[in-house]
This record gives C-alpha cells, structure tokens and sequence, in this order.
C-alpha cells in the first residue's frame, strides 16, 4: 500500500524527471486532479471523458488567447489543430461553458475526433503511457492502468508499451484518495508547470491566468469610469472615424489593444469609440496608424487625462517602447489585424 509521501514523491518526479516535451502532459495531470476531486467518481473512465477536459482545457489557450504550445512553428498539437478546424473565426470571446451551449455539435465533433483511435486527430496515442514515465520506468499503474496489449520496439529506441485505445483507463483507487485529499496544491502545481512550458513559447501577459483558462472579464466599472474621464479630457469624436461625433452615437470604451490579449483594465489602452467602429474592430489588433495615435495621446504631456501617468507607469521606462512591444507580440501571437474600413 502507497503511502501520501510516496505518491508525492511520484507527483513531484514526474514534472521534475519525467519528460515534458507537449502539453498533454499537464492536461492528463490536470484531468486526473480535476476528476477525482468528485464524490464517488467512476475508476473507469473513457478517452471521449478524458477528451471533454483536455477540450474545456485548450479552449481559452487556443481560442481566446492564441498560446503557442511549442517550438516546431507551423507543427501544431494535433488537438490544436482539431480545434481550430473546428472553430476557424479565431479569436472567441466567450467563455467555454458558452461555446459548449452556442456550439454543441462542433463540441461533439471535436470530442470524437480527439478521442477516436482511428482519427488524424486522436490524442491519446502517447500521453497515455507517457503521463506515468520516468525514465524506462511507465509508473506500474501506480496513478492509473490501461489495457496494454504489447510493445512498440523501434531500433534503437527503449520499447514503449501498445494499448487499446478504445478501452480508456481504470484509476487506481489509492490514487483518487490522494488526488482529492490534495487537489488544490496539486492543481497549482501543474498550472505552473504548464505555464513554466508555455513561457518558452509565449511573450503575453498574463500568461498563468490564460493557460488556467479561468473566467476574465471586463471590469465594466472601469469602463464607466474611463468613458467619464476621456469625455471630461475632452474627446468627443470616435478614436477611430473623427467624423463619428459621439454626441450623435452610441459611445463604447474600447481596449485598443485586445483585452483578449492585454487581460487588463488600464486607462492608457482604453479610447472612446462609436459603437459602430468598435463592433467592427471587436478582437482585432488595429492597424500601425491607431497604435501611433494612441502612444501619441499618451506620451502628450499637455493631455489632461486622469489618472493617465499613474497608469504608464506601470509599463516601466519606456511606455511606448512597451506598448509597441504589446502590439507586436500580439501580432506574433496569433492575433489578426484589422483590414477592414470604419466608415
């Protein structure tokens, strides 16, 4: 019988000596915490269960945020690549529990095509074995077991063991004990270790809260408050089309940069916008001209923002530099441009 401090041991080897060369690793990690912290969860769980996690998982990554998951360029995981078959006007601005009631079927579809063996886009191929791997040593079953049915010997390389990939896996029930005793820690655990993976890959803020995936929202106080100060400084025409007299139209408060991309409510990033021009705009990144306009409205040393300087500040010496670094590496992040007109 394990005890506590032998599954930690197991835990902590398996992030610190166990290979993490994709993703899925912390996904299946995720799952495993995720799913036994339930009362009673069932020790045998299906690939197409595992696959609505790993789902729910890489939504926010793929569709909010645009993360990049390695190094290999054009060469995506293949349940990104699924994903964005799937849902092709990137990004989304909703949450995952509102995709899954908008969007069931191609929920469904993706779920199926995740988990079916026989598809491009099965996810489970390696993970599976490879979650418990350290070394030559595949874990004895000591988190979870499959249904092995041989060995993959390739020359030259240590044999990997075969399983049914329409079998799933069976929990051991030890290890469902350990994980709800200890969920909270070992959740944060592997969100860091996720996010320590991604980091090589990712220059964006926030990179934690997005590869968390937790719901982030407009602080929408802010923006009344912002709209207040911008109309106070004097801005009565639309950032976008100066012939949009906001006295005539609806007035939004829009994050120049993508909030999407920025996850932050600072005065420097907001400008006021018709709300024509801003439901166009919505998640693109605006075109070089707007980002000038916006590092010159803040680097304006006669403007008479409120709060404005504070909120620089917080972009270290060279506010502009950053800004332009924010646009960039939005742009570099998956993030599209906007091309269109707002007339």
């Amino acid at each position: 019988m394990s005890t506590d401090e032998d599954y930690i041991k197991f835990f902590s080897d398996i992030w610190d000596h166990g290979t993490k060369d994709s993703p899925y690793k912390f996904a299946f990690g995720r799952f495993l915490v995720e799913y036994c912290k339930q009362q009673n969860p069932n020790l045998h769980v299906s690939f197409a269960s595992i696959a609505e996690y790993f789902l729910k998982y890489y939504w926010p990554q793929v569709c909010r945020s645009n993360l990049k998951h390695n190094g290999h360029g054009d060469t995506m995981p293949v349940i990104v690549r699924c994903i964005k078959n799937n849902f092709t006007k990137l990004p989304y601005t909703q949450n995952y529990n509102d995709i899954e009631k908008k969007y069931p079927e191609k929920i469904k579809t993706c779920v199926e095509e995740l988990s079916d063996p026989r598809s491009e886009f099965n996810c489970f191929k390696n993970v599976t074995y490879a979650f418990q791997r350290i070394r030559n040593d595949f874990g004895k079953g000591k988190f979870f077991q499959y249904k092995q049915t041989g060995e993959n010997k390739k020359p030259g390389h240590n044999p990997v063991p075969t399983f049914d990939l329409d079998y799933g896996i069976d929990i051991n029930p030890e290890a469902v004990t350990f994980f709800q005793k200890h969920h909270r820690i070992l959740k944060k655990v592997i969100i860091l270790e996720w996010t320590k993976f991604l980091e090589k890959f990712n220059n964006t803020p926030k990179l934690i809260e997005k590869t968390e995936g937790g719901k982030i929202e407009r602080d929408q106080a802010k923006a009344g408050k912002f709209t207040k100060i911008l109309l106070a400084a004097g801005f009565k025409t639309c950032f976008y089309n100066e012939s949009h007299n906001l006295n005539e139209r609806k007035i939004h408060a829009d994050h120049v940069i993508p909030f999407s991309y920025i996850r932050e409510d600072e005065i420097w990033n907001y400008v006021l916008s018709c709300d024509k021009c801003n439901l166009a705009k919505s998640d693109y990144l605006p075109p070089q001209k707007f980002l000038d306009k916006l590092i010159d409205r803040n680097t304006d040393e006669s403007n008479p923002i409120t709060g404005l300087k504070d909120s620089l500040d917080k972009l270290g010496d060279d506010p502009k530099k950053m800004i332009s670094k924010y646009h960039a590496d939005a742009l570099s992040d998956g993030f599209i441009l906007f091309k269109g007109s707002f007339d």
